[in-house]
């Protein structure tokens, strides 16, 4: 009896599932602002903290008396994780001929399928973040004229700083600005603004990069969605996250958008934006 290769033994490809588990997009920003956090049931709920802390008090006391109590007023909303998963065939006749040109048809469909799921993430990202009815009134603008980035006379330093001011004031706990993303059209508007290039010229000749910009801006990070997409039965490509920019609060452990420890760093009293529940 000839032996089995061991390639039809293993149940699950090892190679294939760590391709699977470490796949990344460069021009992917979901796991920036949305990062993964395991949980332990498939529904439950949440916790959703208001900005009761700086509600302000008179903490004096007579002998005898009793402390004035300070109390967390908070609200609960359900999640419900939703199944994810997708097919792409790949004829065994291809795998072996494939194998013989060097070309591995596996990892090829492993990130076929990942490059898949993480667009429908992104979208489902961009679509929660760029959506004006979620935020206070305070905590969004529509630009115009030449208060517009691509005009020459904008100042963007200016419109960010007063930002992060409205949603420290409109935030709950200490919900500073540690991530400022943007689509990729509002970048190319920014790498070439007067103003911004104006702050540089005398300490760098290079174009004006992310990195330089969150120096500027005072936030941990600029992340670019540079992702595109276009609809089924269509030709037409589009930016995913359009002509929009935003600053948020994402919890530090989760800034370089790996995946955040189920215990220790990380509960749900920890604020951020946006959690990717796993």
């Amino acid at each position: 009896m000839p032996i089995m290769p061991l390639s039809d033994v293993r149940v699950v490809d090892p190679v294939l599932t760590n391709l699977s588990h470490g796949y990344k997009n460069s021009r992917a920003i979901g796991l920036r602002i949305a990062p993964p956090v395991p949980v332990t049931q498939y529904g439950g709920k949440t916790v959703l903290f208001d900005d009761s802390s700086y509600i302000e008090q008179d903490f004096t006391r007579s002998q005898s008396s009793p402390y004035s109590k300070i109390s967390d007023s908070y609200t609960s909303t359900a999640y419900e994780l939703e199944n994810k998963g997708a097919e792409y065939d790949v004829p065994w006749e291809r795998m072996k001929d494939g194998s013989l040109l060097g070309f591995d048809h596996g990892e090829h469909a492993v990130n076929k399928i990942m490059a898949g799921l993480v667009l429908e993430h992104e979208k489902e990202v961009a679509a929660l973040a760029t959506n004006a009815t979620l935020y206070p009134t305070n905590n969004k603008l529509t630009l115009s004229g030449t208060s517009q980035w691509s005009d020459p006379a904008s100042k963007p330093g200016q419109a960010i700083r007063s930002a992060k001011d409205a949603l420290l004031l409109g935030g709950a706990d200490n919900e500073t600005a540690t991530i400022f993303w943007m689509g990729q059209e509002v970048y190319s508007q920014l790498q070439e603004n007067p103003d911004l290039i104006d702050r540089f010229k005398h300490t760098s000749r290079e174009s004006i990069t992310a990195d330089m910009m969150a120096t500027y801006f005072d936030v941990d990070a600029v992340v670019v969605g540079a992702m595109k997409s276009r609809a089924l039965n269509t030709t037409t490509n589009s930016f995913v996250w359009g002509k929009y920019a935003g600053l948020c609060c994402v919890h530090p452990a989760a800034l370089n958008g790996g995946s955040v420890a189920p215990s220790g760093n990380i509960n749900i009293y920890n604020p951020s934006f946006a959690y990717t529940y796993t």
